[in-house]
């Protein structure tokens, strides 16, 4: 019966500490990242097409690191024209980063990756203050989807079969 007591003074205590952290650290703050699982690839088939497609969709590749262990792709910002649904919410200026990731399904050495893009979405609202990262619209969501959806495309045709 001690134990239990316990168990369930230790789950009141550490809930409340738990969902205090889930915040993003700034009040009032929105965040909006886009993620999506853009399918399996090896280390080469990154180093090879991720770049390319970088430049393709006219990004700057600003870091990168490839190891046997996953890979690591971060553009630099990149500004872009605004979509009707955002300029009905009173931005002026809209920009986006992109983060390509991949990682050892297992967490070892791995010949194939499980590969993640994330967009980052930020737009410029004069009555904000400046740039919020600030959750998609409608319009913006699909632009990041074809994104998603055409590395996927060159991954899946870049993968070799052993």
């Amino acid at each position: 019966m001690r134990n239990l007591f316990s168990v369930i003074v230790l789950i009141l205590l550490t809930v409340p500490a738990l969902i205090s952290c889930a915040g993003s650290g700034q009040s009032g703050e929105r965040e909006y990242v886009f993620r999506s699982n853009i399918g399996n690839a090896t280390e080469i088939d990154m180093q090879r097409l991720i770049p390319r497609y970088i430049s393709r969709i006219n990004f700057v590749l600003y870091r990168d690191n490839v190891t046997l262990e996953g890979t690591y792709f971060e553009t630099e910002w990149r500004e872009r024209a605004l979509f009707d649904d955002e300029i009905e919410l009173g931005a002026t200026q809209a920009r986006n980063m992109i983060i390509i990731s991949s990682r050892s399904p297992t967490g070892q050495v791995s010949l194939a990756h499980r590969a993640q893009i994330e967009i980052y979405n930020q737009v410029y609202i004069p009555d904000e203050g400046g740039w919020v990262r600030y959750v998609s619209t409608p319009q913006a969501e699909e632009y990041f989807r074809d994104i998603s959806r055409r590395l996927a495309q060159e991954l899946e045709s870049g993968v070799r079969n052993f």
